[in-house]
């Protein structure tokens, strides 16, 4: 099983199906056999965990982590994640 890490980047390679949030990359990814069930697992279970929050309007706690539709914020949270892995594995 590969790593975040390397879970991360293929998602980063592949925002070209960015159509509205993280999750429906990660899941054509799977649905094309780029990445296994496991791995799918545990690259959603990391942006869970690291993911900002975001609110709605009302206050509500949102599904999205980001605007909904947005492709440039969550390019910008994948590159700076893939930089923070890369950085403790050299410590």
């Amino acid at each position: 099983m590969r790593s975040e890490k390397e879970l991360l980047q293929v998602l980063l390679d592949n925002m070209d199906y960015f159509q509205t949030g993280l999750c429906r990359v990660i899941t054509h990814l799977y649905l094309v056999d780029q990445i296994k069930y496991n791995e799918l697992y545990l690259v959603r279970k990391y942006i869970r965990k690291n993911a900002p929050e975001m609110y709605d309007e009302s206050g509500c706690l949102s599904v999205f982590n980001w605007v909904k539709g947005e492709k440039q914020p969550r390019i910008d949270w994948l590159n700076e994640q893939i930089q923070k892995l890369q950085q403790n594995e050299k410590t």
